[in-house]
């Protein structure tokens, strides 16, 4: 087949029209030239004089491009504040990125700090870029403000995501730490015993109702062939008067009698003596809490050891 293809005579094949070319460039080629001088432009122009301070005409002097053509690349000064601060902001999130990539196997604290100084370091290294970030996008314009708190949004979230790395559940230790669970009633007891390694009866509960609970306690070890099981007792107590912690413990838990019926006071022996009872019902451990006059309270019930 032949035939005629912009006036060039060919034969058996269609060809392409070639690109255009001026002065060794394509069309493209000067668009691409054109737009980057004009953001060159536009960095050192916001970055020095500001945002405000330049006008469309002093871009294009500075750029050497006619406001003809910058309206082909640019529908408006804020697009080239727009565009310039992308390229900030691309700049910044490359750097942030080698950071993390190079500090991949150090504990988090380390890849934080690297981060952000990867990325202060990027933006302070050119004080334009600096003003550019910093000064002239903030408040300038809708669109504007919108970009610079999506890509603040961007590293924030970053930073957070890799913090969230160091509180990732860790493998279940095996074997795990006891599990100390503390019960009132029948069915949790039995249910303590079921599910926890040790139960603990809580400083609200009397001398009287601990060895209640200690039965049961001690009846579902045996038949649950959990044996051993460690058993404990909080103790509200006070070496002296008894009467000011009662009154504390009816404020603390909203029950007024609470604390006559479950504080431990007295004398040292007399102290003793109920906390034999607690040893007797089973207690191995037994936690003293002293509420009040806490030092005081310590040199007291060293009596106890003695």
């Amino acid at each position: 087949m032949s035939g005629i293809w912009h006036g060039v005579a060919t034969r058996g094949v269609m060809r392409e029209p070639s690109v255009r070319r001026y002065s060794g460039r394509s069309v493209e080629e000067w668009k691409a030239a054109r737009r980057e001088r004009l953001l060159a432009a536009a960095l050192e122009l916001f970055g020095t004089e500001g945002y405000p301070a330049t006008s469309v005409e002093r871009l294009c002097t500075q750029a050497k491009v006619s406001t003809r053509h910058f309206y082909h690349e640019f529908q408006n000064k804020e697009a080239v504040l727009l565009a310039v601060h992308a390229q900030v902001i691309e700049l910044a999130v490359r750097s942030t990125g080698d950071a993390l990539r190079r500090t991949a196997d150090r504990p988090v604290r380390e890849r934080i700090t690297a981060a952000v100084d990867s990325y202060l370091r990027t933006i302070m290294a050119d004080l334009r870029r600096a003003r550019i970030s910093f000064v002239e996008v903030v408040g300038t314009s809708p669109a504007v403000e919108e970009q610079r708190i999506a890509f603040r949004e961007l590293l924030i979230g970053n930073i957070r995501d890799l913090g969230d790395t160091a509180v990732e559940p860790l493998p279940v230790q095996e074997p795990h730490p006891p599990i100390w669970i503390g019960a009132r009633a029948e069915p949790a007891l039995r249910r303590a015993v079921r599910i926890g390694d040790a139960w603990i009866g809580s400083g609200s509960s009397s001398v009287d109702d601990f060895v209640t609970q200690a039965a049961i306690v001690r009846e579902a070890v045996a038949a649950g062939g959990r044996d051993p099981f460690p058993i404990a007792k909080r103790v509200y107590v006070t070496v002296g008067d008894g009467k000011p912690l009662e009154d504390h413990l009816d404020a603390m838990y909203s029950w007024p009698g609470l604390g006559a019926r479950v504080a431990v006071s007295g004398s040292p022996d007399q102290i003793a003596e109920q906390l034999d009872r607690l040893r007797e019902a089973g207690a191995q451990e037994l936690l003293l809490h002293p509420l009040l006059d806490h030092f005081e309270q310590l040199e007291a019930l060293a009596e106890l050891r003695r």
